[in-house]
């Protein structure tokens, strides 16, 4: 039996890590499908984008608000109540009868997904109270993430082409029945002693942030950068400056925004946006292109991103290794390089580009997000008290959903997007990495003189 009286923790843990699974890989799994979404529904690519980004912007809003009503009014209840929602919208996507239909649906979506990601990390946390199996449990959870990830490209593009895309969606229902059952008979309910107050205000400036901005980035490219267009990007920045001040004021903030004051939570922070904004406007591109440009059906377009996912799997125990061993800084420089090798060779590729070249470039961007992806949470915890390392995992969370609005978003701007950003990303990472790596060889140093003093 676990230490916390729960009979069967491997359960647990495997109901939730398939709850992530769903909700992670339903970020990915829509790529290989959108250009047949992009026909079925005769939208246009400003909506696709919405169709994947109205997810990510809710997800990213709403992930630090769920984990403050998890621990209020129960980890065990709220995972529920999200993986209901997740499942119902999932259905109504699937029948989605127009693009805005579909963009409505996979917002409720994400709402439900955001309430069972925190919630079930915490169930994780109440249920293995070792710490080093707590530790284990939380690496499985994590690892989900990167798998989940890889498996969606391929999975969405066999159900694409076998099924129609509905299927993507529609998969997810007799799934999500599972977990329902399997968590009222394997779940213990879990409150926290002392539940975070709620910020409305910065709830609603996050939102507003994000949404504007990344509103204001897609509607560009249909608008020519209308002063509507303007206005939103002004809205943005407008609310950034009132969420920052009022949340330094507040006791019990939205974001602890007091953590970016420590180095390595900080450029944890910062790759977690850089990375995946790099990664997602990757996926974008490279599904339009191998559809669009190449003419490949759905299934070999998600065959063409397997390289991608076998290496980002591989990447990650690398990455997880050196973070253990205090070289977080080192794979983040590492995963930088990937990132602009990866960009350089798909530098003005065509339609004659030789299919080695495309697929060596696409596994580089799958280095680099493994070596990132694996790193952000070690590095983003390094140094926090116990009791703030899980508010400071749902901002890295969160930080990487950002990132994954903004790839989508300036992906389909062709104003923005050429295969120069991602270099652009790259070398920030880079840079990120060669400042914490001095951080680490700093800390080390001093650490060796202490020793070493009588």
């Amino acid at each position: 039996m676990n230490p916390s009286g729960v009979r069967r923790p491997g359960l647990v843990l495997g109901v939730c890590c398939l709850s992530l699974f769903l909700v992670t890989m339903d970020v990915t799994i829509m790529n290989v499908a959108l250009p047949a979404i992009h026909t079925g529904l005769k939208s246009t690519i400003a909506d696709v984008q919405w169709a994947v980004d109205g997810y990510n912007v809710v997800m990213a809003s709403v992930l630090l608000l769920a984990g403050s009503l998890a621990d209020r009014f129960g980890r065990k209840r709220m995972f529920q109540t999200g993986i209901a929602i997740f499942g119902i919208a999932s259905l109504a996507c699937s029948i989605a009868p127009s693009i805005q239909a579909l963009i409505l649906f996979r917002i409720v979506q994400a709402l439900g997904g955001s309430l069972l990601t925190p919630s079930g990390m915490g169930i994780i946390a109440n249920t293995f109270t070792d710490p080093k199996e707590r530790a284990k449990a939380i690496g499985v959870w994590g690892t989900m993430t990167g798998l989940s990830m890889s498996a969606g490209p391929l999975l969405g593009g066999l159900l694409t082409q076998t099924l129609g895309w509905r299927w993507i969606f529609a998969i997810n229902v007799p799934i999500v029945i599972a977990a329902l059952a399997l968590s009222a008979l394997v779940f213990s309910e879990s409150r926290a002693p002392h539940a975070r107050r709620f910020d409305p205000v910065g709830q609603v400036l996050a939102i507003v942030t994000l949404g504007a901005f990344v509103w204001a980035l897609i509607e560009g490219r249909e608008t020519h950068w209308s002063a509507v267009v303007v206005f939103a990007l002004v809205v943005a920045i407008i609310a950034v400056v009132l969420f920052v001040p009022y949340e330094l004021r507040r006791r019990e903030p939205l974001m602890e925004l007091h953590f970016f004051r420590k180095l390595p939570f900080a450029t944890a922070a910062a790759n977690a946006v850089i990375a995946f904004t790099a990664f997602n406007a990757f996926l974008f591109v490279a599904t339009f292109y191998l559809q669009g440009t190449r003419g490949f059906s759905p299934l070999v377009a998600g065959l063409f991103l397997v390289p991608a996912s076998i290496v980002m799997m591989i990447a990650s125990p690398i990455a997880a290794r050196l973070a253990g061993n205090g070289r977080a800084g080192l794979s983040f420089i590492l995963s930088g390089a990937a990132f602009v090798i990866g960009s350089a060779l798909l530098l003005g590729i065509s339609p004659e580009t030789n299919v080695a070249q495309i697929l060596t470039g696409f596994a580089f961007f799958g280095v680099g997000l493994g070596l990132s992806n694996a790193v952000i949470t070690t590095a983003a915890v390094s140094g926090m008290p116990r009791e703030q390392t899980g508010v400071a995992i749902g901002t890295v969370s969160a930080f990487r959903v950002v990132g994954s609005s903004l790839g989508v978003a300036v992906a389909g701007t062709p104003a923005l997007f050429s295969w120069w950003l991602p270099i652009v990303c790259g070398l920030g990472v880079l840079l990120l990495g060669v400042v914490l790596e001095r951080d680490e060889q700093r800390v080390e140093l001093s650490g060796s003189a202490a020793t070493s003093e009588p």
